[in-house]
C-alpha cells in the first residue's frame, strides 16, 4: 500500500480477524474491510505525506504514532469508528499485555494501566544507556534492548530487573523508514534479537 499523495510509506499494517488498519504521518490512519478492501472509516491529522509508523491494536483500540501539532507522542483512537480516544508518549510502538501497555520513551519504560491511564511503574535504563526497541513481553517478563547492546528483563508485575545479558552490540530496531522493518520476537524457547549486523537468538 503506497503513502499518501504518491508518497512512499513506511508503515506496516496492523491486522485483525475483521479489520486491516493502515496509519501513514500525521496520522493518516484508515480502516478496511479485510475482505473487500472497502474503506471503513478515516481518522485525519493536520498534514500528508510518506512516512508514517505501523499502528498497533489492542482490545478495541488503534494506536498510533508519527503525529504533527500534538501535545503526545501517539494517540489511541477507538477500532469501531476511528474517533480520538485519548494520547500517550512512546518513542517506539507500545507492547500490550494483560490490559496494560508498555510504553518506551529513550531512558524510561513505562506499564501504563489502558482503562484508566495510571501508571503501575517506571523502569529507567542504565545511565549513558538509551532503549533502542520495541519492548516484547513473554511470560510475565519484559525485554528491553538498549544502545550499549545490553538485553535487560523486568517483572511485568513489579517493574523489578530480573536479568541482564550483554550482546557486544547495540540492540536497534529502527522504524522510520526502516528497510527491513526490525523488532525482537520470541517462540519456540527462544529471544531473537537484531543487534548491531547480526541476528542473536538467546535461549
Amino acid at each position: 500500500m503506497d503513502g499518501h499523495c504518491g508518497k512512499r510509506g513506511s508503515s506496516a499494517p496492523a491486522i485483525t480477524d475483521s479489520a486491516v488498519y493502515v496509519s501513514y504521518v500525521c496520522p493518516q490512519t484508515y480502516r478496511f474491510d479485510p475482505k473487500t478492501g472497502a474503506q471503513i472509516w478515516h481518522y485525519s491529522g493536520d498534514c500528508e505525506g510518506g512516512g508514517g509508523e505501523s499502528a498497533a491494536v489492542y482490545i478495541g483500540l488503534v494506536f498510533v504514532r508519527d503525529l504533527y501539532n500534538y501535545s503526545t507522542d501517539g494517540i489511541a483512537l477507538f477500532a469501531s469508528n476511528g474517533t480520538l480516544a485519548g494520547g500517550f508518549n512512546s518513542q517506539y510502538s507500545p507492547i500490550f499485555a494483560s490490559n496494560y501497555a508498555f510504553l518506551t520513551e529513550s531512558i524510561t519504560l513505562t506499564a501504563v494501566k489502558i482503562n484508566d491511564g495510571s501508571t503501575l511503574w517506571t523502569a529507567v535504563a542504565s545511565a549513558g544507556e538509551n532503549y533502542f526497541c520495541a519492548p516484547i513481553v513473554v511470560t510475565d517478563v519484559v525485554y528491553m534492548g538498549t544502545s550499549a547492546g545490553n538485553i535487560e528483563a523486568y517483572s511485568a508485575r513489579t517493574g523489578k530487573k530480573v536479568d541482564s545479558v550483554s550482546l557486544g552490540q547495540p540492540v536497534s530496531c529502527g522504524e522510520y523508514f526502516a528497510v527491513p522493518l526490525a523488532g525482537m520476537s520470541a517462540g519456540g524457547g527462544l529471544l531473537v534479537v537484531p543487534a548491531g549486523n547480526s541476528l542473536v537468538a538467546l535461549k
